[in-house]
C-alpha cells in the first residue's frame, strides 16, 4: 500500500502519541520541555531538512537562524549565550562551502567552544562537513547514496532510547535521502555508534545511520539523511496494518477520527523520528 501521508501530516498524530506515552513513562517531562526558554535551542535552518517542524509541532520553544551565529553572539553577552542544543540542517551550501552557513576560522573556535562547555551539537547528512570542520573525527563519501528506506539496528541501548523503542513489535525503518552523504568515523576518536543499517551497508558499503561522540563537556550527534522523513516503506503486512495498529501497540488514543490513509509503518516512522528530536533536547548528557 502506498503511503498517501507524508511525515509533515503525521506530526500533529505523532506529536498527540507522544504526550500519551511520555506522560505514562516521564510523566511532566513535556510540560517541562515546553516551559524552558527559546534560548535554549538554535535551529540552523537548512534547503533540505527542517528539525524545526519537529520542535514547533510538538510545542518546544526554539530560535531559527539562518546562519550560524558569530562569535559575539554565541559568547557571555551575545544573543545565544543561553543556547545549550544546537541543531544543524542539511542545507546545499555543506557541499559548497561552509562560509555560506556563516561558519569561518574567525566563529569556528566559539562554535567548539560551545560544546567544550557542555553544549550539544546535531547535525544532519551535508552538514557533516561541519563536525568534520570543527573536530576532525568523521570522513564522508559525499554524495554518493541513492534513495532507500532501508531497515536499522541498533548496536547501543542509547539509539534504541533516542528512537523511543518501548512497544512490541517495534521495527522501524529509515529513510535516506537521493544523494546523501555515507560516513565513515575515524578511528581512536571515541565515536558511539547509536544506529547502523546492515542493509545499508550491503548495497553501499557504509552502515553508519547516526553516531555520537563526547567533546569536553559537551557532545556531538550526526544522522545521515534527515530527522524529517519524506518518504515511507510500506512492503509487508505488519507496516501495511493501520493506524488503530500502531496506537494498540503503544497503548494511545487520538481524539476525533484522523489519519484515514496513514498505516502502521508510516506513523511508526514519524514518531520515532519526533521521539528522537525531543530526547536529544531531553537529556543531559545522552552519551555517558
Amino acid at each position: 500500500m502506498a503511503n498517501r501521508e507524508s511525515m509533515q501530516s503525521q506530526m500533529g498524530i505523532g506529536a498527540e502519541i507522544i504526550e500519551q506515552v511520555w506522560e505514562r513513562l516521564m510523566p511532566y517531562e513535556l510540560p517541562r520541555l515546553r516551559e524552558m526558554p527559546s534560548e535554549r535551542i538554535v535551529v540552523i535552518r537548512g534547503s533540505y531538512d527542517n528539525v524545526e517542524q519537529i520542535l514547533r509541532n510538538a510545542k518546544i520553544p526554539h530560535l531559527t537562524t539562518s546562519v550560524f551565529p558569530k562569535s559575539k553572539e554565541i559568547e557571555q553577552g551575545g544573543r545565544y549565550q543561553d543556547c545549550r542544543i544546537m541543531f544543524v540542517n542539511c542545507d546545499e551550501h555543506y557541499h559548497d562551502s561552509l562560509e555560506n552557513k556563516g561558519l569561518t576560522s574567525a566563529n569556528k573556535p566559539s562554535i567548539v567552544d560551545f560544546v567544550n562547555q557542555g553544549g550539544r551539537l546535531i547535525t544532519t547528512d551535508w552538514a557533516q562537513k561541519v563536525v568534520g570542520y570543527l573536530f576532525g573525527n568523521l570522513t564522508a563519501r559525499t554524495g554518493v547514496l541513492p534513495e532507500s528506506v532501508v531497515e536499522i539496528n541498533f548496536p547501543s541501548q542509547i539509539g534504541q532510547d533516542l528512537l523511543g523503542i518501548n512497544y512490541t513489535n517495534a521495527r522501524p525503518k529509515w529513510w535516506i535521502e537521493c544523494s546523501s552523504d555515507a560516513i565513515t568515523p575515524k578511528k581512536g576518536c571515541g565515536i558511539v555508534e547509536l544506529i547502523t543499517s546492515n542493509e545499508l551497508k550491503k548495497q553501499q558499503g557504509s552502515k553508519y545511520i547516526a553516531v555520537g561522540f563526547k567533546q569536553g563537556g559537551g557532545e556531538a550527534f550526526h544522522f545521515v539523511s534527515h530527522l524529517v522523513a519524506q518518504k515511507f516503506r510500506d512492503d509487508n503486512a505488519r507496516d501495511n496494518q493501520n493506524l488503530q495498529a500502531f496506537l494498540d501497540q503503544t497503548g494511545t488514543k487520538l481524539k476525533g477520527k484522523k489519519g484515514k490513509y496513514v498505516s502502521f509503518g508510516g506513523i511508526e516512522t514519524t514518531y520515532t523520528l519526533m521521539n528522537t528530536v525531543l530526547e536529544l533536547v531531553r537529556k543531559d548528557p545522552i552519551l555517558k
